[in-house]
């Protein structure tokens, strides 16, 4: 079920995108925001920003700029209670960019340098999430989901990865059928 509120959530970024593949500009444009407090409210205002103009259509630019924001407030300060909700973020809105090792990247940071971050386990899943049903890559989407289930057996993503990995590249059809299938068997 969670999967589910995920692909909503990361569909709308994704439906609302126009952009093609590019990787976001590495060079940091906050420089010219001096503190930590102004930098807080100037991401503020670009979210809102993003937000609002995500009704029309996303702003690949908007979206680059908000990016390259949290990632350079992560940089810059990497112990503050707000970076991983910023490089969660950043995920996100990598993913509508359609810049899946980013998003992948931005994850699997979170769930290596923030244990106590609340969606710590659901970063790692979303990292399984990107390649598999992104970038089409089922191996190494196994191999996070594998991650999750042995590290965080009781979690509820875990049940969540063990159902994405039976239906590792099947197509929605295919999905469709195994499901009706099993419910088919369980009513006998």
């Amino acid at each position: 079920m969670k999967k589910l509120l995920i692909l909503g959530v990361i569909a709308l970024f994704t439906a609302c995108s126009g952009g093609e593949n590019k990787t976001v500009e590495t060079e940091p444009v906050t420089e010219k925001v001096a503190t930590k407090d102004e930098l807080q409210l100037e991401i503020t205002k670009m979210e809102q920003e993003l937000t609002n103009k995500m009704r029309t259509k996303f702003d690949d630019e908007l979206a680059k700029r908000v990016v390259t924001f949290y990632r350079d407030y992560a940089q810059n300060n990497p112990k503050d209670s707000i970076t991983p909700e910023y490089l969660f973020k950043a995920g996100e809105v990598s993913i509508g960019l359609k810049e899946y090792d980013q998003a992948a990247g931005f994850f699997e940071r979170i769930y290596n340098n923030y244990p106590d971050y609340n969606k710590r386990v659901e970063s790692l899943y979303l990292v399984g999430f990107v390649y598999d049903e992104h970038a089409n890559n089922y191996g190494k989407a196994k191999e996070y989901y594998e991650k999750v289930v042995a590290n965080h057996p009781d979690h509820g993503f875990a049940d969540d990865a063990k159902a994405s990995i039976e239906t590792l590249g099947l197509s929605d059809e295919e999905i469709i059928k195994k499901f009706e299938a099993k419910q088919k068997e369980m009513a006998n």
